[in-house]
This record gives structure tokens, C-alpha cells and sequence, in this order.
């Protein structure tokens, strides 16, 4: 299965993670937990909460997304990554869609300041926060959603073609001895 090596390949043991200086401190929780396995609940349940957390506009996003891994046993680096959705480059379009998305919602309309001015964010701050928060909930679950679906049925497509790949191998290995056993009779 290409998907389960190549999440394994850049996920550290738990051993090497738990005794990093940072979470030595909560090492018997981590390794206590069901969060380092890879099956298809583990990895479709950490693509749901790192897309879900990636699109909420909070500070510690990651932090979020660790805590919400810890408590539904989803693959804990897996989480992690996925919440690098939102990141520097892309802040900005994601968090613009989120609030148009939260518009669309909450039915307020649309704010139009032609200043820049710090004062005026502040003075409409909650008139922007409600449509955002709004869109950001929707958004994420909503991709979240996506992105669990899409790991399920990636992963039971390659159960099913590895299966197929067995099937035919067994049927060519018992070809195979059927033969040589009946060059072997009289």
C-alpha cells in the first residue's frame, strides 16, 4: 500500500518522539495511545481533524489538532502535517474564501472599508469574526469530510487491487503445481 509507506517513511517512532525534550513530560500518554498505528480509521480520522483544524483562523492550530488526535486516536503526526494547509502562502485566500463562505451563511452583508486603518478593523472586528468563524466551522467540515471519504475509498481501492494481485498469484502458483504434478505422474 504506497499511502501507508509513505506516511510511514516520514513519521518518527514513538520512542524517538516521545523522548524529545518538549514531550518527555506526557511520554506515558503517548505511548499509552493508540495514535501511531497506521490503519484506514487512524489515517482518514487525522485527515478530517488536520483539514478541520487547518481551516480554523486561531492561533495553535496545530496544538487544536493534537489534542482533537489524542481524543479520537487518529494518527497523531499525520494530523500535524495536514494542518500546514493553511500556511503562510495561503492564509489569505483560504481565510477570504472562509469569510465569503460565512457570508453566504450568517446572510450579513458584505463590509466595504476603502482604509486601511487599524481603528476601523477594530470597530468592525465582531462584524468580521462572526462570518469567518462561521465559514471557517462549515468550510472545515465540509473538507474535512472530503479529505476522510477521499483516504477511505483510496484505501479500500487499494485493498481491493491488492487483493485481486493475491488471487492471481495463488491461481498461478496452484496452475503451476497442478502441472508439475501431473508431469510427475505415469
Amino acid at each position: 500500500m504506497k499511502l501507508k509507506k509513505l506516511v510511514k517513511k516520514y513519521t518518527p517512532s514513538p520512542d524517538k518522539a516521545s523522548n524529545t525534550s518538549v514531550l518527555r513530560y506526557i511520554r506515558a500518554f503517548l505511548l499509552g495511545q493508540n495514535i501511531w498505528h497506521l490503519n484506514r480509521r487512524s489515517i482518514a480520522g487525522a485527515v478530517f481533524i488536520g483539514i478541520f483544524c487547518a481551516m480554523l483562523p486561531i492561533p495553535g492550530q496545530m496544538l487544536v489538532a493534537a489534542a482533537m488526535a489524542l481524543l479520537f486516536r487518529a494518527h497523531l503526526p499525520l494530523s500535524l502535517a495536514c494542518t500546514w494547509i493553511t500556511n503562510p502562502l495561503t492564509y489569505a485566500p483560504i481565510y477570504y474564501f472562509t469569510y465569503r463562505v460565512g457570508l453566504h451563511i450568517t446572510g450579513q452583508p458584505e463590509m466595504h472599508h476603502h482604509t486601511f486603518e487599524i481603528t476601523a478593523f477594530y470597530e468592525n472586528f465582531y462584524a468580521l469574526l462572526i462570518p469567518l468563524l462561521a465559514g471557517s466551522i462549515t468550510t472545515g467540515l465540509i473538507f474535512g469530510s472530503f479529505g476522510y471519504a477521499a483516504v477511505r475509498f483510496y484505501w479500500r481501492i487499494a485493498v481491493l487491487k491488492n487483493w485481486d494481485k493475491r488471487r492471481l498469484r495463488n491461481r498461478h502458483l496452484r496452475n503451476r503445481f497442478r502441472k508439475r504434478k501431473a508431469e510427475k505422474r505415469p
